[in-house]
């Protein structure tokens, strides 16, 4: 379910660091994701957000100081002029926000109350206060929240254990014939459906936790080299024995 509403801007508070990261990273994938579903983790433009390769997608950072200075604003301002490369709206995730100094928020104010193009402003802070209020009046605000405060939901059913044995989570080769069982059984377009829920799964796994990050995004390349195979008429039973053997 989305979490956008139809504001140019967010400020993204609350929880540790990593929780406020990976909400404001889900947020801009969300912005730049097409489907219904958004982020689904499967379409091009998920996969290059994936990967931070976005186009549309630029990443603002503090300095060695932790300030964000007007020549970031002026640069972020510039770029909104342009129309987006690939995506419906581009997306300005400011991280560390609350560095950015007063002539920053200021050469920024009109931008994000009316971007001249589809934009929207994911700006990330420990301190929302640090904002000036005719910034912050101009955004949403979303809060963060620990996995102990609000564990996601577990994916259900053949894509959870698909998503599982991607990731290594089952690593003998007996306990990883038993996952993918179920996944030998299904057809052609069922099974690269069943593949597809469970790179969506890795894919919102990789953004919401940095420790994981690496493993998930490794399963979710070979789903997508799997379901390649199923289309080009491979059967689920013979793309199960590669993904067992390219696993153990």
């Amino acid at each position: 379910m989305g979490i956008l509403g139809g504001l140019h801007a967010y400020i993204v508070t609350g929880g540790s660091e990593a929780a406020r990261e990976a909400l404001a990273f889900r947020l801009a994938r969300e912005a730049l994701c097409s489907a219904p579903d958004a982020p689904c983790g499967v379409c091009e433009d998920c996969r290059k957000s994936l990967s931070r390769a976005h186009p549309d997608l630029h990443e603002v950072t503090p300095d060695e100081r932790g300030a964000i200075k007007i020549e970031s604003a002026r640069a972020m301002r510039e770029a909104a002029q342009v129309k987006p490369n690939e995506a419906a709206r581009q997306v300005f995730l400011v991280h560390g926000a609350d560095g950015m100094n007063a002539a920053a928020q200021n050469a920024l104010l009109a931008t994000v109350e009316e971007p001249p193009t589809p934009c929207i402003f994911i700006f990330v802070c420990e301190n929302s206060r640090a904002l000036l209020g005719t910034v912050r009046s101009r955004c949403g605000l979303v809060r963060a929240e620990d996995e102990d405060e609000a564990a996601p939901a577990a994916p259900e059913g053949d894509a959870r254990a698909l998503a599982r044995a991607l990731v290594r989570g089952v690593r003998s080769k007996s306990a990883l014939t038993e996952a993918f069982a179920p996944f030998t059984k299904l057809k052609g377009d069922g099974a690269v459906r069943k593949l597809e829920e469970a790179r969506s799964t890795l894919a919102n796994a990789a953004a919401a936790s940095p420790q994981l990050a690496s493993r998930a995004l490794r399963g979710a390349d070979l789903a997508s080299r799997a379901e390649d195979m199923l289309r080009a008429n491979v059967t689920p039973a013979q793309v199960a024995s590669w993904l067992i053997a390219s696993l153990i």
